[in-house]
């Protein structure tokens, strides 16, 4: 229900944002966008299953844009699927970053949940309509994520196979770019706004700039105050009628507006709005506030303003300005080097580098930092490099010591820093960035901080240091002046995933999605979470043990068969029994766990092996199983062989491949029982053995299959999977038939006079009694029954008597072929 009530609160709000778009596109006094960008983007989407697993888009905004309207549609293949919950997310020049499934990030993680915009839709085919406003020009990137599968493990082909498939459109609703006149910067502009009541002004934010203050003059000619209202914004959206990020409050004709830590490098907008009969003109300045470069400018020279903290960003009067002056000096632009380790091409290794006077580039930056000017480094990110990791270090340098020598007056010393994203942010407060301190007091003389998929932009790194002397009456620490700067070392780099791993439960692959190249971090064992630092559904040590002795030795259970099959001359099958026993307990001694790992061969040969040597064990026991002849089964071995592996090349985990070997050898059992039991009037093979063993090795072998196709899930697949090796390796001892002779045949085929399948009739019939006597004689002869024969001499028979004796032989065969065909002498 909750799902649904959020649905809905979303609709609302996206109506109401259309319609605010809506109204402020058809006041005919606001500039009229003339153009908009049409997108669509569809794909597959499968369940998440690591932190991959995500759907990446990515969607070219240009400058002037007023919003986004995205509509999205989840649609599935078979209405009788699920309807799931997808996660979808967005954010600027960069993949967002966010927890998909509750996971944990890693610690000294910065991540900016505030510039990730989201929603969730439901995949029941129908439309919904996402409004995103506020967006800066460059690369929207968009993600979707499923939820979790499920846990049962099921038979690939068997049961519904349900797809989901996400279909976006989008369209950027922006001004063009000569319809929105930009302002210079420093240079006094006149606007007349008898030619246009409403206007979009722009201007050009440079780059290291602190601060910019929008000056106006000369309103209402010495009238009083100005019926004109002006504000600025960061960004242009629908809803522009508001006070921005400051309105303009006007004081004898004039206005100042002041923007302390702006966006920079990006266009900043003035909005003046007048009445339609308004016959004004006024004077625009726009200027800007930088960090000074060089040496570092006295506290009267450029200054940082800090507001109180009702008013932290804006302050409409000057007269406010000289609270808590900081200065600011700019220490450089940061280089890149890829170092000769990093495949060709990639920039995930990239180290960010300053240069010396010799044009040497190092690593290690060595900053001294000052307690009266907070000093500010600059690098650049591609969006490119946001499918890594951003990785900063910082510490306080070996000669510390020595600067606190010199700082006699100080009991420790601290070291403030702040990493910001297009915005020059004071290290001592850090409202929009990730702050870190360094201080001697607590032994915490080196910090870091991991900024997974970053932005794509100028980031800053601003510092500044303090000295503390504590109070020998209150025992307090009161700040005190640096008698010298702080000296301090600082390493900027990219890596992929965690500094290029995942730590010990997973590993760092690279992906490619959205035309972007991104690393992520395949976890096992339970942990989960950006860098695979989330266990609170982590396996144990134990259970992680008993899953790979339950796997590989549950194997040893093919022993009674392969021993029982050399005893009854099943070669053949005994040494596919030992192949199966040998690959299945490698490949789940290499597969089962990734900590207590064991791999003899490469990962997807023991997988086919396994998988062949498994089928194979079925066909070989059923062609035992059936009445062929000896050379007939060997071509259906060969037969049976090359097909399965073609079978497994083609789809390893395909049911039709597992089925079709079954359902051919049982087919061919059948067929040759039927046969005998015609050939022979009688049920082959007989009641007693179909009940003593053919039946409970049937059982066997089909609980096996029912526990492997249909009651497996992760949780119980070390305990099911084992059980289904018993099962099928107990199933082959009442399998088997009775042994083979030589000759290929089986023993209870062969027919003796002991067993009564001899007829009793007279060999020679009616051909007299004394040819009778003599065939008689000669059989007996032959079969070595009699040795004490009286007179007679069986190593030298007169001519006579043989001619007779085979004479009657031949007699005899011919008017008795039919009853006696099975004779073997």
């Amino acid at each position: 229900m909750s799902i649904y009530i959020m649905q809905f609160q979303r609709l609302i709000v996206a109506i109401c944002a259309v319609f605010s778009l809506a109204a402020f596109l058809s006041t005919d006094a606001w500039p009229q966008p003339s153009e908009s960008i049409n997108w669509e983007l569809r794909r597959n989407l499968v369940e998440y299953k690591m932190y991959a697993a995500v759907h990446l888009g990515r969607i070219d905004i240009p400058l002037h844009t007023l919003a986004i309207n995205i509509s999205i549609a989840v649609e599935r293949n078979d209405k009788s699927c699920q309807v799931k919950v997808v996660n979808l997310y967005a954010s600027m020049s960069g993949i967002p970053v966010v927890s998909r499934d509750g996971e944990t990030f890693p610690n000294n993680t910065y991540v900016n949940a505030s510039a990730v915009h989201n929603m969730t839709i439901l995949s029941n085919n129908e439309t919904v309509v996402w409004v995103l406003e506020k967006v800066s020009p460059g690369s929207l990137m968009l993600m979707a994520v499923m939820p979790k599968p499920d846990s049962r493990i099921k038979q690939k082909g068997l049961g519904r196979s349900c797809g989901y498939y996400l279909t976006t459109r989008a369209r950027v609703i922006h001004y063009k770019e000569e319809e929105i006149d930009q302002l210079p910067i420093n240079v006094p502009i006149i606007v007349k706004m008898e030619d246009k009541p409403q206007q979009i002004l722009s201007f050009w934010v440079p780059l290291d700039s602190i601060q910019y203050e929008v000056e106006i003059h000369g309103c209402d000619r010495g009238k009083g105050s100005c019926p004109v209202n002006i504000s600025v914004w960061e960004h242009l959206t629908p809803d522009i009628h508001g006070p921005g990020q400051g309105h303009c409050v006007w004081v004898n004709g004039s206005c100042t507006l002041q923007l302390t830590a702006p966006l920079v490098h990006s266009l900043n907008y003035i909005i003046i709005s007048a009445s339609k009969d308004a016959n004004h003109s006024m004077t625009v300045l726009i200027k800007t506030s930088q960090c000074m470069s060089g040496p570092r400018p006295n506290t009267t020279e450029i200054h940082y303003h800090e507001l109180p903290s009702k008013k932290k960003k804006l302050s409409s009067s000057s007269s406010e300005t000289n609270d808590a002056v900081q200065a600011c000096s700019f220490a450089g632009q940061l280089g890149r080097e890829t170092p000769a380790r990093a495949a060709e091409g990639s920039s995930f290794f990239d180290h960010f580098v300053a240069w010396d006077e010799e044009i040497a580039p190092h690593t290690i930056i060595s900053e001294k930092v000052s307690d009266v000017n907070f000093l500010v480094r600059r690098f650049s990110l591609r969006t490119t490099d946001t499918g890594s990791s951003l990785r900063i270090d910082v510490q306080i340098s070996s000669d510390e010591d020595d600067d606190e020598k010199n700082n006699v007056n100080a009991s420790f010393t601290q070291v403030d820093l702040c990493l910001s994203l297009q915005r020059i942010v004071s290290p001592k407060t850090c409202q929009t960035g990730k702050s870190l301190q360094l201080s001697t007091k607590q032994d915490i003389h080196k910090h870091h901080v991991i900024v997974p998929y970053p932005t794509g932009g100028v980031w800053y790194i601003s510092m500044q240091s303090t000295c503390f002397h504590e109070d020998n009456n209150t025992s307090k620490d009161v700040a005190v002046p640096c008698m010298k700067p702080i000296g301090t070392n600082l390493t900027i780099h990219l890596a992929p995933c965690i500094d290029g791993g995942c730590g010990q439960y997973g590993s760092c692959n690279l992906y490619l999605g959205g035309g972007l190249l991104y690393s992520a971090c395949d976890c096992f064992s339970g942990w989960r979470g950006y860098g695979c630092n989330d266990g609170s559904q982590a396996e144990s040590a134990a259970t992680e043990k008993l899953a790979v002795y339950l796997l590989t030795l549950s194997n040893l259970a093919f022993l009674p068969g392969i021993i029982l099959a050399f005893y009854r001359r099943f070669y053949i099958e005994a040494l596919v029994y030992i192949y199966n026993m040998f690959f299945s307990t490698f490949y789940h001694a290499c597969d089962t766990s990734r900590i207590y790992q064991l791999c003899i061969l490469e990962y997807n040969t023991l997988s086919f092996a396994d998988f062949f040597a498994s089928l194979m064990s079925f066909w070989v026991t059923l062609m035992a199983m059936a009445y062929v002849p000896a050379y007939p089964r060997a071509v259906l071995h060969v037969c049976g062989a090359v097909l399965i592996a073609l079978g497994e090349v083609h789809n390893r985990h395909g049911l039709l491949e597992q089925m079709l070997p079954l359902v051919v050898g049982i087919a061919v059992m059948l067929l040759s029982w039927g046969f005998e039991s015609y050939r022979r009037r009688k049920l082959f093979p007989s009641r007693s053995r179909l009940l003593k063993f053919i039946l409970p090795g049937v059982v066997l072998a089909v609980v096996g299959l029912v526990l492997n196709l249909a009651l497996e899930t992760k949780e119980n697949y070390k305990y099911v999977h084992s059980t289904w090796h018993v099962l099928e390796a107990m199933s082959i001892c009442f399998l088997l038939p009775p042994h083979t002779s030589s000759s290929g045949r089986r023993k209870d085929d062969a027919l003796s006079i002991q067993s009564g399948d001899i007829s009793q009739r007279p060999l020679v019939g009616n051909s007299g009694d004394e040819d009778s006597a003599l065939a008689q004689v000669t059989f007996q002869r032959a079969d070595q029954m009699d040795r004490d024969g009286g007179d007679s001499q069986p190593n030298s028979s007169p001519e006579t008597t043989s001619g007779v004796v085979q004479n009657g032989l031949r007699l005899h065969n011919r008017n008795n072929r039919r009853r006696d065909r099975n004779l073997i002498l």
